[in-house]
């Protein structure tokens, strides 16, 4: 057998340019949308997702109101857990986070009231060891934002021991 027949045999087995680069740009496209959350925005159970683009589970919030550190893992000796959203069409009316640990009702935030249609910024609710406690609890948890009392959007994250 020729060399130049060896070689167009081993072409003819091998997948056409073109699949390679639609494979290649797959590829990229998957792992830019897996990657894209790793802001820390961790969205889950969106149900009306033009209320807010979107939300992180945070350690802090900056001077703007932006997440600072977000993150899904926290340990019972963090001070606070800050649910921060990102606003996008955000109408008149209240928004209230709904906590949620370990599938049961935790607690539910005071009813923040928007005087005027929002487009842009940032608003949070945070959780802070009460009574007399002195760290927060072990538990998955899922706080979920409603806007007038309909669901918005949802992040999910874990504090431990």
């Amino acid at each position: 057998m020729s060399s130049s027949e060896r070689h167009h045999k081993g072409r003819s087995c091998a997948p056409p340019r073109w699949a390679w680069l639609l494979f290649v740009g797959v590829a990229w496209l998957l792992l830019g949308c897996a990657t894209s959350g790793n802001d820390g925005a961790t969205t889950t159970g969106v149900v009306n997702a033009g209320h807010f683009d979107r939300v992180w589970a945070a350690k802090g919030i900056d001077g703007n109101g932006a997440p600072l550190d977000p993150t899904t893992q926290f340990s019972v000796a963090d001070a606070e857990i800050y649910v921060v959203a990102q606003i996008a069409a955000l109408p008149a009316g209240t928004v209230v986070a709904q906590w949620l640990k370990d599938g049961q009702p935790y607690e539910d935030s005071q009813p923040l009231t928007v005087d005027a249609p929002l487009t842009q910024g940032y608003l949070h609710f945070y959780l802070r060891p009460d009574g007399g406690a002195t760290t927060l609890e072990v538990g998955q948890y899922r706080v979920t934002l409603t806007v007038n009392g309909d669901p918005s959007i949802s992040t999910d994250f874990q504090i431990g021991p």
